[in-house]
C-alpha cells in the first residue's frame, strides 16, 4: 500500500513540507512518481517506529485573561509596553512566555491575556497588580 505526502502528514499531524523535508534528509523513504512522492506503508511504519521521542521534559502552561475595566488606550499602550519590556528582559522567565494586551473601545476594557508556565503567570500577576496600581494614581 502506498500513501501520499499528504496522506502521511495528515496521519502524523503534521504539515506536508516536513514531511517532504524528512523525505530530502532521508529520515523517510519514499519514491518519485512523477512530480510526487509515494511513501510505502512498511516504509512510513518503520519511520513513526525508529523516531526519536523527546526526553525533554513537559511544560505545563497556563493561560489567564485579566479584564481591566475603566481602561483608555493610554493605560492600554503603558500596560502593553511595561509588559512586554518585562517579557524581552527574560531575566527571570525561563520557559517561553506570550502576553497580548487589547482595549475595547466599547467598553473602555482593557483585556491582558498571559501564556505561561505557572511560576511565570504568577510573577506577571503580581507585576501587574503593581503596575496597574501605578497607572491609576
Amino acid at each position: 500500500m502506498f500513501h501520499t505526502v499528504e496522506d502521511v502528514a495528515a496521519s502524523l499531524r503534521i504539515h506536508p513540507k516536513t514531511v517532504l523535508r524528512f523525505i530530502r534528509e532521508g529520515k523517510l523513504r519514499a519514491t518519485r512518481v512523477g512530480r510526487a512522492y509515494r511513501i510505502l506503508n512498511a516504509d512510513l511504519l518503520e519511520f513513526v517506529r525508529i523516531r526519536p521521542v523527546s526526553d525533554a521534559p513537559r511544560i505545563v502552561r497556563v493561560t489567564s485573561i485579566v479584564d481591566i475595566p475603566e481602561g483608555s488606550p493610554s493605560m492600554q499602550q503603558y500596560l502593553s509596553k511595561s509588559l512586554h519590556a518585562m517579557t524581552l528582559s527574560r531575566g527571570s522567565y525561563h520557559d517561553p512566555l506570550q502576553v497580548d494586551v487589547a482595549f475595547d473601545p466599547v467598553s473602555s476594557q482593557i483585556k491582558i491575556i498571559i501564556a505561561a508556565t505557572p511560576g511565570d503567570t504568577a510573577s506577571l500577576m503580581s507585576a501587574l497588580e503593581t503596575i496597574v496600581a501605578q497607572a491609576e494614581t
